[in-house]
């Protein structure tokens, strides 16, 4: 069920030793360091905070397994989790390093945003966490080691200085980093998630956290109503969406027969729908699905809006076209993952939707990018659609959604099955 460290297990060997030398080094930073007053004291309070998040991540990477989950309860699994997120959640997030406002007061209207940025960069280590993905959370330990180490110099630091750092360090780690995501949206021979969706029993709330996302009142909510359906609306929903993908071919002139494989986006809660959907493309068109993301709901849109442009500001174009050539070159030597796929269905809970969609008035002190930033983001943008369009072509595929609308807890739905 927790197998993920299998598909990664050469690149987890090849940095192991340094993760490990990293978490000494962070230990030390968030457990031993003595912080002294003067003019780098706000910086090491941040330092020591950034450290104990990515300890908290290292600790959740260390005891996730089959076995630790079976004999965890739910209110430890619930303190996991907060653990990872409370920076971010709307209690603490106004005296947050993570909330930029917050960070410039501390740590100066320079440096403070950008410093917030590397902080919220730093969240990808909770999903590598999840997945055993050490070598994912050595890029990013690494590049806050070598950040701390510009930090502790007794002398005013500038935001270029930080961004030079950063795009250092980025132009090292952006090939493989963007390899990483390529594989983990499309490769359909990464299955855990879709083997734990087929063997788990949903009916059982605490299964949610097997799956290494958020988990929100509102997915406990979608799991409830999920559940409260019988076995034929299950199979009449999955039955729409898997016929509707088949339509698709045929009304399009396509060959069903070319294609074997279909991924699955879903909001987290309905997984007990999903194992149906698998279930029926495996056995009415005999294709291979698999999990190509989970939706999750806003723990806090302020933070979402504060750092929507981050990225924008913390890469250049060097960056950029190695990450493109990298896209590049995972595609064309992984052909049979592009030939192979067949499209994708869009489970939907407009709910879900709305949140992430909740006109939120923007920090004034978070990371804008300049106009020469923001052309240079777009444009790879633009380039990565191109080159993503190109090798898995629309006019050779289908895809279909279903929309489910889940009632509120005031319709009725009680909080738990």
């Amino acid at each position: 069920m927790f197998d993920d460290q299998y598909y990664y297990k050469l690149l987890n060997a090849r940095s192991d030793a340094r993760y490990y030398k990293e978490q000494e080094q962070l230990e030390w930073i968030a457990k031993e360091m003595k912080i002294h007053k003067g003019p780098k004291e706000a910086r090491m309070r941040y330092a020591k905070s950034v450290a104990q998040f990515l300890l908290s991540c290292i600790e959740i990477e260390k005891k996730w397994s089959e076995e630790y989950f079976c004999l965890a309860s739910k209110e430890q699994l619930k303190r996991d989790q907060d653990r990872l997120y409370s920076e971010i959640s709307p209690e603490h997030y106004v005296k947050s390093i993570w909330n930029p406002t917050f960070a410039a007061k501390v740590l100066g209207s320079d440096c403070g945003p950008i410093l917030s940025a590397v902080a919220a960069s730093m969240f990808e280590n909770i999903v590598c966490a999840y997945r055993h993905m050490r070598f994912s959370m050595h890029w990013n330990q690494e590049v806050f080691l070598n950040l701390f180490q510009l930090l502790n110099q007794d002398r005013k630091i500038s935001a270029e200085e930080i961004r030079e750092l950063l795009i250092s360090q980025y132009e090292v780690y952006s090939a493989e980093k963007q390899a990483v995501l390529l594989h983990i949206h499309y490769d359909f021979q990464n299955r855990t998630r879709k083997d734990t969706i087929e063997t788990l029993d949903w009916s059982d709330p605490i299964n949610l956290y097997t799956l290494g996302v958020y988990v929100s009142e509102e997915a406990l909510e979608r799991r409830n109503y999920i559940e409260q359906l019988t076995e034929e609306e299950i199979h009449a929903l999955a039955d729409r969406l898997v016929q509707d993908f088949r339509r698709g071919f045929f009304q399009g002139g396509r060959d069903i027969l070319s294609k074997r494989v279909v991924g699955i986006y879903y909001p987290l809660g309905m997984e007990r729908l999903v194992r149906e959907v698998i279930a029926l493309f495996r056995t009415e068109i005999h294709y291979v699905s698999y999990v190509t993301q989970i939706d999750t709901d806003p723990i806090n849109v302020q933070y979402k809006v504060d750092h929507a442009d981050d990225m924008a500001c913390l890469v250049d174009a060097l960056c950029c076209e190695k990450a493109l050539e990298s896209t590049a070159k995972e595609l064309e030597a992984n052909a049979e993952m592009v030939d192979a796929a067949g499209g994708y269905v869009v489970i939907r809970d407009p709910r879900q939707a709305a949140a992430w969609a909740k006109e939120t008035e923007a920090s004034p002190d978070r990371l804008v990018p300049t106009e020469e930033q923001r052309a240079v983001w777009e444009n790879f943008e633009k380039e990565y659609t191109a080159l993503i369009g190109k090798n898995f072509v629309e006019a050779t595929m289908s895809h279909a959604e279903l929309e489910i609308q889940v009632p509120q807890k005031e319709d009725g739905v009680p909080e738990n099955v």
